[in-house]
C-alpha cells in the first residue's frame, strides 16, 4: 500500500506542474502514451508501452527493465492511477496482472476508468 501511495504521490505533485498541459488539453490515454515516451528520461533501461484496453482503459507493460522490483511496479500503478484520476476521470480498477518478479517476461498493469 504505502507503494502504491508513494506512486499516487508522485503523480500528484509532479503532474499538475511540469506536465500540467497534458493534464488539461489530453485524456487518460493520452497521457498515459505521453508517459511512456518519457521513460527513458527516469530510467537507464526498459521502457513503458502504453496500448487501450477497451474503451476506457489501459495496459501498461514494463518492458527489459534491468532490476524489477515490485515495490517498483507498485508506485507505478499508483503513479498512473492518479494521472488518469487528473485527468478528470475516476478510476474503477487498478491492478497488476504480470510482474517479472513472479516470473512472467513483463509486468503489465491495467487501468479501467470511467
Amino acid at each position: 500500500q504505502l507503494c502504491l501511495e508513494m506512486g499516487r504521490f508522485g503523480a500528484t505533485v509532479n503532474l499538475p506542474t511540469i506536465y500540467r498541459v497534458f493534464l488539461r488539453f489530453g485524456s487518460p490515454m493520452f497521457l498515459l502514451q505521453k508517459a511512456s515516451r518519457l521513460w527513458q528520461v527516469n530510467y537507464d533501461s526498459g521502457a513503458l508501452v502504453a496500448t487501450r484496453e477497451g474503451k476506457q482503459g489501459a495496459r501498461l507493460r514494463i518492458e527489459a527493465f534491468d532490476r524489477p522490483h515490485r515495490a517498483h511496479c507498485l508506485s507505478v500503478l499508483g503513479w498512473s492511477s492518479r494521472a488518469v484520476e487528473l485527468t478528470g476521470f475516476k478510476v474503477v480498477s487498478a491492478r497488476e496482472e504480470k510482474c517479472r518478479t513472479r516470473g512472467d517476461e513483463a509486468c503489465e498493469l491495467v487501468l479501467d476508468w470511467k
